[in-house]
Parts: structure tokens; C-alpha cells; sequence
């Protein structure tokens, strides 16, 4: 957040569309999850539309590893975005077309009530606090801090942190204000 005049600690938060479709397309597709990657994922909530049918004639183990060099690129991004023409070759990018509709619908009314959950006085608080007490622990200037946030629409309280000043997390987690908490100030506390 920014206080016109002056330097303050920053945040960003949201739910982003790409790691939310590629989330939904590995378990439309019935790709694995491999548990034994740091940052693994939970299935999405509510489950996907089963697609598994697309992968006849691909075969799903050359399915699972285009998705995961996917996967692996999209969190190793800063915006979560890939350029277009990324996928251009990849196996997987010519199933998109078959999926996305589902996605859509799956996708579109929890990013809305999400909306207004994450613009609440309350929500706001909690980050802020959460930057209070990491400038506090680090001894730096809270203006030094900053995090970027998103929402991942997955079962279970999860959460990740692909890489200094960023927290990918559950619904499940934002429950439990104690431990969310303890991931913002951990998020933000990383960022210097």
C-alpha cells in the first residue's frame, strides 16, 4: 500500500487465472500430482470436469510431463504469465481449446466472491499487521517490505513460497487467521 507523500510497505494480492488453469487442466486431464515436488499442489476445489478423454493418443505420461514444465515456468514467473507463444509446440496447448469453457465456468464465480473477501477492512488489517510485526522482527523500516499474494482455489489448507516476497495459498488457510498471519509476516519478512 502507498500513502501519497511518502514511502510505505507494499502488497499485492490476487488469484491468478493462468496458475488457475493450469491447475485446472492437470486434473481435468487426470495428470498426476506429484507429492514429492516442493511446491505440489492440491486438486482444485470443487474438481474439475473430467477431460481425461483427451488424452487418448497422447498418452498421459508425455501429457504430465508437458504440464509440468508448464507448471514449473508459470511459478517461475514473476506476472504468472507466459508469453503466447510459449506453449506453441507443447502437447498439452492443443487441448486448451477443449477445456477452457469448463474452466471458465469453474474459474469465474469463485474469482468473484473471492473479490470481495480479499477487499475487506478486516483482510487489510491482517497484512498489515503481518508487515508490522516482520519489520519488527527483521529491524528494518516497515516501508522496506513488500509481498505479493495469491489465492489459489485449491483443496485444503496449503499454502507455498515460490520465492522471497511471495505466498501462494489456499482459501483453507485464510480460515485460520493465526497461521495465515504467521505466512504474511513470514512472506513479507522474506522480501528484505
Amino acid at each position: 500500500m502507498r500513502v501519497a507523500g511518502q514511502r510505505s510497505w507494499r502488497f499485492t494480492t490476487g488469484s491468478s487465472e493462468e496458475l488457475h488453469f493450469a491447475l485446472y487442466v492437470r486434473d481435468a486431464l487426470g495428470l498426476p500430482i506429484h507429492l514429492s515436488e516442493p511446491w505440489h499442489v492440491p486438486r482444485v476445489l470443487g474438481g474439475a470436469t473430467d477431460r481425461s478423454a483427451l488424452c487418448q493418443g497422447y498418452g498421459q505420461p508425455a501429457l504430465a510431463s508437458a504440464w509440468q514444465l508448464w507448471f514449473s515456468a508459470l511459478i517461475a514467473t514473476p506476472s504468472y504469465e507466459l508469453p503466447a507463444d510459449y506453449l506453441a509446440d507443447s502437447l498439452i496447448a492443443e487441448l486448451f481449446g477443449e477445456i477452457r469453457p469448463d474452466f471458465m465456468r469453474w474459474f469465474a464465480p469463485r474469482v468473484i466472491a473471492a473479490a470481495g473477501e480479499t477487499g475487506s477492512l478486516d483482510q487489510w488489517r491482517l497484512f498489515r499487521d503481518a508487515a508490522v510485526a516482520a519489520a519488527s522482527q527483521r529491524k528494518v523500516p516497515v516501508e522496506t517490505l513488500e509481498a505479493d499474494t495469491q489465492l489459489l482455489f485449491v483443496e485444503g489448507v496449503w499454502w507455498h513460497q515460490p520465492r522471497r516476497g511471495w505466498l501462494l495459498y489456499s482459501p483453507a488457510l485464510t480460515a485460520d487467521h493465526a497461521q495465515f498471519s504467521e505466512r504474511l509476516q513470514a512472506t513479507f519478512a522474506s522480501s528484505v
